[in-house]
Formats: C-alpha cells, sequence, structure tokens
C-alpha cells in the first residue's frame, strides 16, 4: 500500500459503509492533527499497521510538527507506533517535536513487535520495521525518570539508583 501526503482530499466511505483506509490504495494527507474526512499522518501509520505487507507513506516537502504524545509505549512517543513494514518517503519533509515552550518531552517514534494469533490461539510476535527516506527528524527528546528515593543509613533519604531510561530522541526500537 502507498500513502500518499501531498494535500488534503476528502476519503469518502465505501458502498458499505467503511472507510477506505485498509485497502491497498494511495491516500493524500494533508498534515498533522488530522482533520474529519482528512487522513493525517498518524492515522496513515494505523492504516499502514492494519494492512498485510509492506507499506509507503509518502510526504510532501512541509514540516510534520508534533507538540503532544500520541502513547506511552516505553516512555511518551509523538507518532502511533510502528508495528509492521513501513517506509516512509520524505521528499524533505520534517517530522519535528514543537519547539515551543511548555511541550512535553517525548522521542518520534517507537517501533515494535505486534502481537497476534493468526486464529490458531497461539500468540506470535511480529516484527515492526521503519524504513526513513530524505526526512529529517528534530527535536525529539526522551528523558529518563528517577528510579525512586530509598532510605540509605540513619534518617536520611538518599537517591538509591534505579532511573528510568531516557532512550530513543528521534527513534526507539525496542
Amino acid at each position: 500500500m502507498s500513502i500518499d501526503v501531498p494535500g488534503s482530499v476528502f476519503i469518502a466511505p465505501d458502498p458499505n459503509g467503511r472507510s477506505g483506509l485498509y485497502e491497498p490504495a494511495t491516500f493524500n494527507i494533508s498534515s498533522l492533527p488530522g482533520l474529519d474526512g482528512l487522513i493525517s499522518l498518524p492515522e496513515a501509520i494505523i492504516a499502514a499497521n492494519n494492512t498485510a505487507g509492506a507499506d509507503t507513506i509518502v510526504l510532501s516537502a512541509s514540516t510534520y510538527t508534533i507538540s503532544t504524545p500520541n502513547n506511552y509505549w516505553y516512555g511518551p512517543t509523538g507518532l502511533p507506533p510502528i508495528t509492521s513494514d513501513i517506509t516512509i518517503e520524505g521528499n524533505g519533509a520534517i517530522i519535528a517535536r514543537s519547539s515551543l515552550g511548555g511541550t512535553p518531552s517525548f522521542r518520534l517514534f517507537f517501533v515494535m513487535g505486534s502481537f497476534h494469533t493468526g486464529g490458531t490461539g497461539k500468540v506470535a510476535v511480529s516484527a515492526g520495521n521503519l524504513t526513513l527516506r530524505r526526512l529529517t527528524l528534530r527535536n525529539g527528546l526522551a528523558r529518563g525518570g528517577n528510579g525512586g528515593r530509598g532510605k540509605s543509613s540513619g534518617s536520611e533519604w538518599a537517591g538509591c539508583g534505579g532511573g528510568g531510561l531516557g532512550a530513543g530522541g528521534a527513534i526507539f526500537n525496542q
């Protein structure tokens, strides 16, 4: 499936009322965030994750600014997790965490496996795979957390290790 991101277009449902998101096709995507009737970059990632086989999302040469986390898998992440084989053709585009004051810390991408049973009742894991071409990632920021405080000698409280890892400022690949 190829999903284009050059401009905005209304995606009409098929005659059965289903959107065409999960059918192999080309979709035009406006920018972040998505509006009713338009497909955003996060929606394109979700659609690609839900189709069989490798998928390509094609961006226009624009800046896609993200100001809030989409999810919190292994720390805050700006876009939906990548759980399938996805290529993003950037065409010189930029995906950036907002640089405005007060923007929370988060990475841009999280690549992970997906769990499924395939109808057998046995759980299998499929690896996510992300390929980026002609795309700049900016301002991703993953910070580790405080592991907590524990009691040391005497009555003094001190940090006792166990801090959280701030991994993958732009991309975290599990």
